[in-house]
């Protein structure tokens, strides 16, 4: 393809993203949101210390008795 095929596609491609302007919000506001919302995640998730997803009521396979002694 040449160059100045590219460009008139992209053009085309530009002109209807200038046309519908949910669809240029939202290809700004996933990777924005991806980009800041993950980092925050693995920080909480980190910060949560380890063992913080196990259970600590007695369940099946618990050590504890039953009368909690």
């Amino acid at each position: 393809m040449r160059l100045s095929q590219a460009w008139i596609v992209a053009r085309h491609d530009l002109g209807f993203l200038r046309r519908r302007r949910s669809i240029l919000y939202a290809v700004i506001a996933y990777p924005l949101g991806v980009s800041i919302g993950v980092p925050f995640l693995v920080h909480y998730i980190i910060g949560r210390g380890p063992g913080a997803c196990r259970s600590r009521s007695s369940g099946i396979g618990s050590t504890r008795s039953a009368s909690g002694s």
